[in-house]
């Protein structure tokens, strides 16, 4: 719920991810995710809204990080 609108969502997507460890600590030294998702979001009835409205969704995030 956000600003007195309900959502529902239906999405589906894929994961990937390249972590690279340190052999002689065991920690992280840096990896990248990236994550893919697409779908349908939808903005229920309200007081507002007389039906129930579609929003395609398409979501690309990638994350890189390291450690120092």
């Amino acid at each position: 719920e956000s600003s007195g609108y309900k959502y529902q969502y239906d999405l589906l997507g894929d994961v990937e991810a390249e972590i690279y460890i340190d052999r002689k600590t065991g920690w992280v030294k840096h990896g990248k995710v990236k994550q893919e998702y697409s779908g349908d979001m939808y903005i229920l009835e309200n007081e507002l809204i007389e039906e129930k409205m579609t929003v395609p969704v398409e979501i690309i995030t990638i994350t890189d990080y390291s450690t120092k």
